[in-house]
Formats: structure tokens, C-alpha cells, sequence
């Protein structure tokens, strides 16, 4: 695990919220082939579903942070049989010019501890959506450990989030909802 004075970059299977995530939603029983990570950071998404769930996708990561991913790409890409392409590029423009489906579509953006304002516009949550295959899942990382996140995030998911997907769901765990496009049985 990386900390820094204002975010941790989990490794592995220690970033609980995405393993409880998964473990929950079952990835090995989708028809899952193609892999949609925004915020690679250490790459802890695509580690944990290849080495704790026995997945092996098609992965396309975009991470910001050109530093965080040279050391994705230094400690943990070359762990993984997996293809990834990653892109260091800001999520927001990558996002709307994309044309590329994806099965599975994980968001885990942040600055610092504060998801950018620029990512609660609905215009972004409606690009994401038009890059899911039909049947396609999208999760959504947002804190909500605190009274401002709480809001912030209950006010992006009731006014945003629920619109532009009828059968949103959400997972709470400690300080962090994981937001679905859809309930995690279908």
C-alpha cells in the first residue's frame, strides 16, 4: 500500500471496498471479456480480480498520475498474464471520446479524497453509461465517510446516478459507496 498525505493506493486484495465488491457481485459467473478501469492507481482492480477471483480480462486502465503509472506498470502489470492498455490520460475527456464497449466499467476517481466536481455532471455519467455492452456493469467508487462526502455523494446518486439508470443500486461499505448501474443479482 502507497499512502500519501492525501490518498492511499491500495495493492492487491487490500483495497476491501472493490474485493468485497466483487466477492459479492460474482464476477466469474458474468460474461465478462473486456475491462474498463478509470484511476488504475497501483492496479489493484485488475490484480485482485485475476488473483483472488481466477478472471483474466482485456483490460484498458486510464490513470492521471503519470508516476502512479509507472509503478503500476513496474510492480504490478508484469504479475498479471491479463492484457492491459494504459493510458495516462485525464478519465473526463478519455471518457467522451472512447469508442470502445466494455463489459465491465470501474470507476475509481479521486483527487486526494474528494471525487472532481467535474465527474457529478450528468453528461459524464451518461458517456459512461454509452460505454457499456448491453448487460455491461458499471461500479462507481465514492467516499462517504464523512457528513460533506455523505451528502455530496447521496445528492450525485439520487439526482444523477438513479436518472440515468433505472435499476441502480448501491453497496455500502465502510466510509465508501460502490454505485452499480444495476442490482448486483442481475
Amino acid at each position: 500500500m502507497l499512502t500519501t498525505p492525501n490518498a492511499i493506493y491500495s495493492y492487491g486484495d487490500l483495497y476491501l471496498n472493490f474485493y468485497e465488491a466483487f466477492r459479492r457481485l460474482k464476477p466469474q459467473n458474468r460474461p465478462i471479456r473486456e475491462v474498463l478501469v478509470l484511476g488504475l492507481g497501483m492496479g489493484s482492480i485488475p490484480w485482485m480480480l485475476e488473483k483472488k477471483f481466477g478472471r483474466a480480462y482485456n483490460y484498458t486502465c486510464v490513470e492521471v498520475d503519470e508516476v502512479i503509472a509507472g509503478w503500476a506498470m513496474q510492480y504490478t502489470v508484469p504479475e498479471l498474464k491479463s492484457p492491459m492498455t494504459i493510458y495516462t490520460a485525464h478519465a473526463v475527456p478519455f471518457v467522451h471520446s472512447c469508442t470502445q464497449r466494455f463489459d465491465l466499467v470501474c470507476v475509481d476517481l479521486f483527487l486526494d479524497e474528494h471525487v472532481p466536481d467535474e465527474l457529478d455532471d450528468p453528461d459524464f455519467t451518461a458517456a459512461l453509461a454509452g460505454l457499456l455492452n448491453e448487460n455491461g456493469l458499471l461500479m462507481w467508487n465514492r467516499l462517504a465517510d464523512k457528513g460533506n462526502l455523505i451528502e455530496r455523494t447521496e445528492k450525485f446518486y439520487e439526482n444523477v446516478f438513479s436518472k440515468t439508470f433505472d435499476d441502480a443500486h448501491v453497496l455500502t461499505f465502510e466510509g465508501n459507496w460502490m454505485l452499480l448501474n444495476k442490482h448486483p443479482e442481475k
